[in-house]
């Protein structure tokens, strides 16, 4: 590869025009994505979706649970940790008070998996990483962005359906540092404020 062609391949990345575009991407697999997980979830009451991004922004996934799948798995982790736990906090969560999964992606039980749209979406993001990195880490801020305009376009569609005006929305990282940073912040922005002050109690012990 000659200097003219390495010159060309560190100017071809436009963050704006880039991310642009990864924003419509989002968008379209979130619809597409959702349309999988309703029909999966069937007659399940769905109340909480997030799209799950890992730290150096070069994957991603959308999920959802029910309140349903939220409870079974929370009585699960009850009658595992039974000898741990006090007796207050096994009747907290039987009773519905307290959840060890319920604002956790990966302890939810909705994704499309390998035949969702973000796998292709996933590629592209690595492929640009991979191909101007130091650009790329200076973009994160884009990368997010685009991620919070898709999933409010999302949440705005939604809160127009029968059965999903209470879902709350948020974005979480599957790694390294500030996830609950990114979570409360996209969540203040996504949702109506009666679900961002439920959303922010999830930290209370």
């Amino acid at each position: 590869m000659g200097l003219l062609d390495g010159f060309k391949k560190n100017t071809l990345f436009d963050p704006e025009i880039f991310f642009a575009d990864i924003e419509n991407k989002v968008y379209e697999a979130i619809k597409k994505d959702l349309e999988t997980i309703v029909k999966m979830a069937g007659t399940e009451k769905l109340y909480a979706m997030a799209l799950v991004a890992d730290e150096d922004c070069v994957s991603l996934y959308f999920a959802a649970n029910t309140l349903e799948k939220a409870r079974e798995k929370d009585l699960k982790y009850a009658e595992m940790l039974k000898d741990r736990l006090s007796e207050e906090e096994i009747k907290a969560v039987t009773d519905g008070k307290k959840s060890f999964v319920k604002w956790i992606p990966d302890e939810w039980a909705y994704s499309a998996g390998n035949k969702s749209p973000f796998t292709a979406i996933s590629d592209k993001l690595l492929k640009q990483e991979e191909s101007n990195a130091s650009e790329y880490a200076k973009s994160k801020a884009l990368f997010f962005e685009s991620l919070t305009n898709a999933m409010k376009k999302i949440a705005e569609e939604n809160g127009m359906r029968t059965g999903f005006e209470d879902i709350t929305y948020f974005i979480t990282l599957c790694d390294g540092n500030g996830r609950e940073e990114i979570e409360d912040y996209s969540a203040k922005l996504l949702n109506r404020q009666d679900q961002y002050e439920s959303f922010m109690k999830r930290k209370e012990k």
